[in-house]
């Protein structure tokens, strides 16, 4: 069975517990309880459904107060439409954990196809608990990955998303991507107030990765680096 999604307390946490554990193997029925917070104190019953996509950190309770960082907007057009506000957890952060551990077979369900399936079941959830209506539209909500993840949940289930804000997310795949190094290398030379940085600290940290990566190179180096950082 699945908890209740209704409470009068936006930090109070629930779980979708009938989430399957690998969408595309019909052998496998396992199923695993997926958290998810809940904010309907603006909420009319006619309203659109802002649905704030999880990523790759744990959800907490401030994302039904006010949006967090990913999903603000989508707080601020609950008020202003008198919708419904949801957040999912992505699989394997926080509490939404499909498996018992972060082993490499455990992890063998960790991707963006399955986060997808996992949205496309969470929403045929959310539609029976809360009777949700045509009327009742789904915009998802996410920045960076995230934002990848309501993008392709347009693209991918149509009949379930009406619309996505996908804010600074990369969905064009490409191989060798070292437009996102650029830019933390370019952070990490900038002088932030309250933060440091420097030319001299960026370049410390090219050296290491360079070191870190002839390291991988042998067997020497990887029996070291397995034994440093203990993986």
């Amino acid at each position: 069975s699945s908890s209740s999604s209704s409470s009068s307390d936006p930090s109070a946490e629930f779980y979708y517990n009938e989430q399957l554990v690998d969408h595309f193997d019909d052998s496998n029925t396992a199923v695993w309880s997926q958290r998810y917070y809940v904010n309907e104190s603006y909420w009319n019953g006619t309203g659109p459904v802002f649905l704030c996509v999880g990523g790759e950190t744990p959800l907490t309770p401030l994302v039904a107060l006010d949006g967090d960082y990913h999903c603000a907007w989508a707080f601020l057009l609950t008020q202003y439409y008198g919708g419904l506000f949801v957040a999912l957890e992505h699989r394997f952060y926080g509490k939404s954990m499909p498996m018992p551990d972060l082993s490499t077979s455990s992890l063998a369900v960790l991707s963006s196809r399955q986060a997808l399936a996992d949205l496309d079941q969470f929403v045929g959830f959310l539609s029976i608990m809360r009777t949700l209506k045509p009327s009742n539209v789904i915009f998802t909500f996410g920045g960076s990955y995230p934002g990848m993840l309501a993008g392709w949940a347009r693209l991918q289930l149509p009949s379930t998303v009406f619309a996505a804000v996908a804010s600074s997310a990369p969905v064009q795949a490409a191989a060798n991507y070292y437009g996102y190094n650029d830019i933390v290398h370019a952070a990490l030379e900038y002088p932030w107030d309250n933060v440091g940085g420097s030319a001299a600290c960026a370049a410390e940290l090219k050296l290491a990765y360079a070191e870190l990566g002839a390291a991988l190179l042998t067997a020497e180096g990887q029996s070291s680096l397995s034994e440093a950082f203990n993986v």
